[in-house]
């Protein structure tokens, strides 16, 4: 990243140092770097595969079928996307947006509004 690109972001010196400097995605270090920008706040990340996802990358089509990959053949949803899809199933079913968890007495609690800005809301 050169200074031109850094302008085109709205990145100061410092963030354009941590993009020129960071750890691109290989075997060895097991991770990326990334800036990442959200509401005007930049931050620096590590970038990690699941291994599910590692399984997609190191596939060698040349040596692997891909049926071997997760997600593809007959049994290729997991008994845990199967629950949350019929827990969904549910709720659509019955008109709530409960969850189970949540009905049960779990610690899980519903998100309260905090009150917070509402700046680039449009209401009226």
């Amino acid at each position: 990243m050169d200074e031109e690109w850094a302008d085109e972001f709205g990145l100061n010196y410092a963030q354009m140092r941590f993009v020129q400097d960071a750890v691109p995605g290989n075997e060895d270090a097991g991770f990326s770097e990334a800036l990442v920008g959200v509401d005007g706040e930049w931050r620096g990340i590590q970038v990690k595969a699941m291994p599910k996802e590692k399984q997609v990358i190191d596939f060698d089509p040349t040596s692997q079928v891909r049926s071997s990959l997760p997600g593809a053949g007959d049994e290729a949803v997991d008994t845990e996307m199967q629950e949350f899809q019929e827990a969904l199933d549910h709720r659509a079913t019955n008109g709530t947006n409960e969850t189970s968890e949540l009905s049960e007495g779990s610690d899980a609690v519903e998100a309260e509004p905090d009150g917070g800005s509402t700046e680039g809301t449009n209401d009226g």
